[in-house]
């Protein structure tokens, strides 16, 4: 019934655009090259919205199976990848800082939460109704799953057509095609769960501190009581207010810092057929690039005005500083005393990505082939996590032939599978079917079979001990004084 009210909604809507669309510029005139402009951008909008009707239920079935399959494979059942989506909440300490977050999670033990009839309700019950109704909390299924274009859009759930043959509505019955693509998809969902879980409470905690942020300058505030006074609003009526705004702030702050993965939110390359396979999981790369472009943004403007210190008025320039601190600073200092890359688990994407392309363009072969993972760079990049399988697939089958010197080995990286490579073509198989089966097969199994659990969770988080880590504690103990190393051990505590 809600997807049902949802797409009567969204056309009611579409078809009012168009005829205002087709009242304004009806003529022939200049603007009627604008108009057309604006009928396609509000077309695709709706696409986005409610499903491409173009293409045949048999295609999707093909494509909700392949990228269901993909998500199994590489998100699905990953520790590794939740955790690292979990890293996400370091967004909330950059955007408000360590003592505000505290502050506020102290300021929400004084409010009192309420629901439609006026009843008292807990703090948790709350965030959770008020996510759900925005439609921003994943109860079946993770932002990931969304990106791929694996949760149907409501237009797919006619389940009557009307056949003009017989003058009269009949029912359509799935095909196999379209009941194995459900089979996937609802694997891909349940298989989503960990990664539904870090995002899920990364979304509370913002809610949350958003949400105490603006209540807290709001609630007695005599302006604003003067002002809603002044509208002729009681007392109880002005704290509902005060609520509903407060409510309204933080789910906006949600997706500033957990970013929007439905198809209209997406770039149109990203959404198409093709987009779909080859940027599958890289709308999150370009909504984490931009959300620090806004960042930097804010700083230059603070610089610009001579406002340099985050005591005074420099807001964007303090949260660069936290950006700085959180993702790069933070992570090398516990690099420094452990001699662990703990970058592999607190990643910053955009630094990442420019630092392949300089490796590609500076480094040696054997930098280029770490930096992307073996992949090589076009398939890393670009390629999807599709291309990739299909490489591997036909590798192993024989039916791609591997030459060292040729354009397809260079551009793609598959000189990862020469006779050198110690993963057997069991544990090849496995990561095939799904990437933390492999791992755990090939690496935690020996592990813990050894007693040493701690080193497998330790390697399942990508904790793993690099040369680079090493050069950085052996520096750190030969520069730094043993009281500040102390202390920083405390504080790693």
């Amino acid at each position: 019934m809600n997807r049902f009210n949802f797409a009567s909604f969204t056309d009611g809507y579409f078809i009012d655009a168009m005829s205002s669309i087709e009242n304004i510029y009806r003529t022939n005139g200049s603007a009627k090259g604008y108009g057309q402009n604006l009928v396609d951008y509000i077309s695709d909008l709706h696409m986005a919205s409610n499903g491409d009707t173009n293409i045949s239920p048999k295609t999707r079935a093909v494509m909700r199976t392949l990228l269901g399959f993909e998500f199994i494979s590489k998100i699905g059942f990953n520790p590794r990848s939740a955790t690292r989506n979990f890293t996400q909440r370091l967004l909330d300490y950059v955007e408000w800082g360590p003592v505000m977050v505290k502050r506020m999670n102290e300021e929400l033990k004084n409010i009192t939460f309420k629901d439609r009839r006026n009843n008292e309700i807990g703090v948790e019950f709350f965030v959770e109704s008020e996510l759900k109704k925005a439609g921003l909390l994943f109860e079946e299924s993770s932002p990931q799953l969304v990106e791929s274009g694996l949760v149907a859009p409501a237009s797919m759930f006619n389940l009557r057509q009307w056949n003009e043959s017989k003058g009269e509505f009949e029912i359509i019955e799935k095909s196999k095609t379209e009941g194995f693509a459900d089979l996937i998809s609802a694997g891909a969902a349940k298989s989503s769960w960990l990664h539904r879980k870090a995002e899920n409470s990364n979304r509370k905690h913002t809610f949350k501190i958003a949400f105490a942020q603006l209540h807290h300058w709001l609630d007695g505030n005599r302006l604003f009581n003067e002002k809603m006074g002044d509208q002729g609003l009681s007392e109880l009526e002005i704290a509902n207010r005060v609520r509903k705004v407060s409510s309204n702030y933080a789910k906006n702050m949600v997706i500033l810092n957990h970013f929007d993965y439905a198809d209209y939110a997406k770039s149109k390359a990203f959404r198409s057929g093709i987009g779909r396979f080859m940027f599958q999981f890289q709308h999150y790369s370009m909504e984490f690039f931009e959300r620090n472009l806004r960042i930097m943004r804010e700083a230059k403007g603070d610089i610009l005005s001579g406002e340099l210190l985050p005591s005074g008025d420099a807001r964007g320039l303090a949260k660069a500083y936290r950006l700085g601190m959180a993702y790069f600073i933070a992570p090398a200092v516990a690099s420094a005393l452990t001699g662990v890359n703990f970058e592999n688990l607190v990643e910053h994407d955009s630094a990442q990505r420019i630092n392949q392309l300089a490796t590609l363009l500076t480094g040696d072969d054997d930098e280029i082939k770490e930096a992307f993972y073996g992949k090589g760079p076009i398939i890393s990049t670009f390629g999807g996590p599709l291309a990739s399988d299909i490489l591997d697939i036909g590798v192993m089958m024989d039916l791609i032939n591997i030459e060292e010197d040729s354009l397809l080995t260079l551009i793609t990286g598959l000189e990862k599978y020469d006779t050198n490579n110690q993963s057997t073509d069991l544990t090849k198989k496995l990561r095939l079917l799904n990437t933390f089966l492999g791992r755990f097969v090939e690496r935690h199994i020996p592990q813990i079979a050894e007693g040493r659990i701690g080193w497998a969770v330790q390697q399942e988080l990508g904790l793993y001990p690099t040369a680079e880590a090493r050069k950085k504690k052996d520096l750190a103990k030969a520069v730094v004084p043993k009281e500040i190393e102390q202390a920083l051990q405390q504080l790693m505590a």
